[in-house]
């Protein structure tokens, strides 16, 4: 461990040396340079908002497309492996409150105030205008035929994509939710400042059982079948069995998170509020490694995970061991998007600069989960037998 951060500071120096003329110089990596660090600039591009006075306020990326959001309303459908523009559309009036979009494999669903706009993914058409009676309090989530709200009256919300508007359900739990639920093949769960997670049927507000934790979550939860991750202000990492509410370990990480955990494989990976990224076995909950210094996940390929440091640097670490095998200046690059689903690295500027790279021989997405399918796997190594 020693050795590693020992590395990782040296990498640091190294990179310092030359940051602050790479950032007056651009705000983008070149070719020439991205080769030097093993990767290749799969696209630049320029996501269109007004930039008198707009910024982007982040991305979503399901499947084969990015969708960035502007804090006005905009968005921005482009292809997520040419940075190609698909459409571009106004969601909603300007200056009403924006929450992250959420989609599937047909319809991009975005919380403007207090209207849930239905838009064709593929389009950019608006479908259908939804009423939520009441405000949004966190990012939505979607399934096949459903689309889940959090809402301010602490509330989550259910609305069917294709049916009337009374095809709806809601089911309250204790305490807002503030992060974006998680849909499984048959459940919906929710996790809530009051500390609770909630499992209940995603088709029908049928609760199957609450989870209390020792702190607010929040942070949304993460999941590999068959256990699901809730990261709680307790300082704990709980692993709960998805099928009956039972916690089968607790990990304590000594700092409440900064996001959600991160699954790829067999290795969870939570980055906390001060003290860097942790490695986690996902069956097991042993710590495997743990870096500190780092502040932001951004992507992972096969050998190597690439993270943020609290400068705003790029560096790549061993997956297996965690140690510190090179480093970006990407600080001009300040917005660095957390990829789960697949190796592409995607930086950006609140300006609507987008840059992505993948590593040398990896032409095709290395995908690490399928969109809108959570990952599966096997068999249940903790099932009881009952």
């Amino acid at each position: 461990m020693r050795a590693a951060l020992s590395g990782f500071l040296a990498l640091l120096l190294v990179v310092a040396s030359t940051a602050s003329a790479q950032v007056n110089r651009r705000s983008w990596i070149s070719l020439d340079e991205a080769a030097r660090h093993g990767l290749v600039r799969q696209f630049v591009t320029q996501i269109e908002i007004d930039r008198s006075g707009d910024q982007v306020a982040g991305l979503v990326l399901e499947g084969d497309m990015i969708f960035a959001q502007s804090n006005r309303g905009v968005v921005h459908a482009l292809d997520a492996e040419s940075g190609r523009t698909l459409w571009v559309r106004q969601i909603g009036r300007r200056g009403y409150a924006n929450l992250p979009a959420s989609a599937n494999h047909e319809y991009l669903c975005v919380p403007r105030d207090t209207v849930l706009y239905i838009v064709g993914r593929r389009t950019g058409r608006v479908e259908r205008e939804i009423d939520l009676m009441g405000a949004a309090s966190g990012p939505t989530a979607m399934g096949d035929e459903w689309v889940y709200v959090p809402m301010t009256s602490g509330k989550v919300r259910a609305f069917h994509l294709l049916d009337p508007p009374d095809a709806t359900w809601a089911y309250r739990g204790t305490g807002l939710t503030d992060s974006r639920p998680l849909v499984t093949s048959d459940q919906l769960l929710w996790n809530s400042l009051g500390g609770y997670v909630y499992a209940c049927a995603a088709t029908r507000p049928e609760i199957h059982y609450e989870v209390k934790t020792g702190g607010p979550l929040h942070v949304a939860l993460a999941y590999r079948s068959p256990l699901v991750y809730a990261a709680s202000d307790d300082r704990i990492l709980y692993a709960i069995e998805e099928s009956s509410g039972r916690i089968v370990w607790r990990l304590p990480i000594g700092e409440a998170p900064r996001h959600e955990a991160i699954v790829i494989g067999d290795d969870l990976y939570l980055v906390g509020r001060v003290d860097g990224i942790f490695a986690i076995d996902a069956v097991s909950g042993v710590v495997k490694w743990q870096m500190r210094q780092v502040r932001e996940f951004i992507s992972a390929s096969a050998d190597h995970l690439y993270v943020a440091d609290g400068f705003g640097r790029t560096i790549v670490l061993d997956r297996a061991s965690g140690a510190a095998l090179d480093a970006l200046a990407t600080e001009a690059l300040e917005m660095k998007y957390t990829n789960a689903q697949n190796d592409r690295l995607y930086l950006g500027r609140p300006s609507g600069l987008l840059c992505c790279f993948h590593e040398v021989g990896l032409p095709e997405p290395l995908v690490h989960r399928e969109s809108s399918t959570p990952p599966e796997t096997e068999a249940d190594p903790f099932a009881t037998g009952e």
